[in-house]
Order: structure tokens, then C-alpha cells, then sequence
């Protein structure tokens, strides 16, 4: 049986780590938008297209020994209610 297909979106990525990132990591980032925050986290947005690029990308944190502390998948929009406390400012 042909099984219906599903449509593919990109999806939309919040993701918080700790520390910023160096310039000579930059450069792996280029496609996405980051955020230097106050209290010495990041917070890096922009889309990826399937499950197969965020995979991609845990891996790139991973060897490049960056701390993860979020990740969520929003509306473009999203503004995470924890930038507007006092830790964020």
C-alpha cells in the first residue's frame, strides 16, 4: 500500500547554549542568526529543513564541545519568555 504523503516545512529552531561562540565557529553558523545574551548564554535561530539537518547540527555541537541547554522548534516569531527576566538582560 502506498502510504499518503506528508508534507515537508521547514521548521523553525530556537536553540540556548552556554558561553558565545568563537569566531573561528562562526563560520558553521553562517545560515542561522545569533544572539550574544548578557549572562554569557547565546541563543542561535533560523530553520532547517528536515530532521536529517538538525541531527546535522547536534553533531556540529557535539564535536565542537558546545554546551546545549535548549532547543525548541517555534513560531519564526518566537520570543522565549525567559530573555525578558532578569538573567537575560
Amino acid at each position: 500500500m502506498n502510504e499518503p504523503r506528508v508534507e515537508r516545512r521547514p521548521s523553525h529552531l530556537m536553540i540556548r547554549i552556554r558561553g558565545h561562540l568563537s569566531d573561528r565557529h562562526l563560520e558553521n553558523f553562517e545560515a542561522m542568526s545569533i544572539e550574544y545574551l548578557a549572562n554569557g548564554e547565546s541563543l542561535i535561530t533560523g530553520e532547517v529543513e528536515d530532521q536529517a539537518q538538525l541531527y546535522g547540527l547536534l553533531v556540529l555541537f557535539r564535536d565542537l564541545g558546545i554546551p546545549l541547554l535548549e532547543i525548541n522548534c517555534c513560531e519564526k516569531d518566537f520570543t522565549p519568555q525567559e530573555k525578558h527576566d532578569e538573567n537575560y538582560e
